[in-house]
């Protein structure tokens, strides 16, 4: 984990000079849509999309509860990474317990058939990331060798992001946005070529229909 933990300190460092560096307007969403080649976006962020709780059906004090949820994800993460010293296998795996949790506590807020479509919006916008998710790992019946697959292709995907970005930094905004689609569907490919036909078929399913979404909108840290 060593690497991955250099690798992460190389990419922090290559945002930074990234978002530096977008300085005109048209920049900013495209700054923020940058994030989905991060990884896993939570279905409680996801909730706060307009689209999104248009899609679900929420009621208003079910969008208080969203906001609320989000707010409380934020400070949670903020204290992960606070307290972590700098060690990687702590943010990771703290990072997604919490993830884990606010699934939960998202879930606990909506009805049945809401939990249902918002898990179908999450995977698809998470595409194959969403395998490394446990309750959709458990329902794709995802094996211990299929879980070391997705590990190491995982792995593999982190690092060819970040040996992209001094490149990715240098484009202008069209190169860059087809730069990052092409890195999304590279580690897409990568992590769902993991499984069978069978769960392939089944992870299509879990995607429901499609609802076009718009990242950029997400609220960033502080928001």
């Amino acid at each position: 984990m060593k690497r991955l933990f250099v690798l992460t300190m190389r990419l922090a460092c290559a945002v930074c000079a990234l978002l530096v560096s977008a300085q005109s307007a048209s920049a900013q969403p495209r700054a923020a849509g940058f994030f989905r080649i991060f990884g896993e976006i939570p279905a409680i962020a996801l909730a706060q999309l307009e689209e999104v709780q248009q899609a679900l059906n929420l009621d208003e004090p079910q969008k208080t509860k969203v906001v609320e949820l989000n707010d409380e994800l934020r400070a949670d993460a903020a204290d992960v990474f606070q307290n972590s010293n700098g060690d990687f296998d702590v943010i990771h795996e703290q990072t997604a317990k919490l993830f884990a949790e606010f699934g939960t506590k998202l879930n606990a807020v909506l009805k049945e058939p809401q939990q249902k479509r918002a898990e179908e919006i999450y995977v698809q916008v998470n595409g194959g990331t969403a395998l490394m998710n446990t309750a959709i790992a458990d329902k794709l019946k995802i094996t211990s060798q299929q879980k070391e697959q997705l590990d190491q292709a995982a792995d593999d995907e982190w690092e060819k992001t970040v040996d992209s970005f001094d490149e990715l930094r240098n484009m202008d905004d069209s190169e860059r946005d087809a730069a990052i689609e092409k890195l999304i569907d590279s580690r897409n490919q990568s992590l769902l070529a993991v499984l069978d036909a069978d769960q392939r078929k089944e992870f299509d399913k879990l995607q429901g229909e499609v609802l076009e979404i718009d990242l950029a909108n997400l609220p960033g840290p502080g928001r």
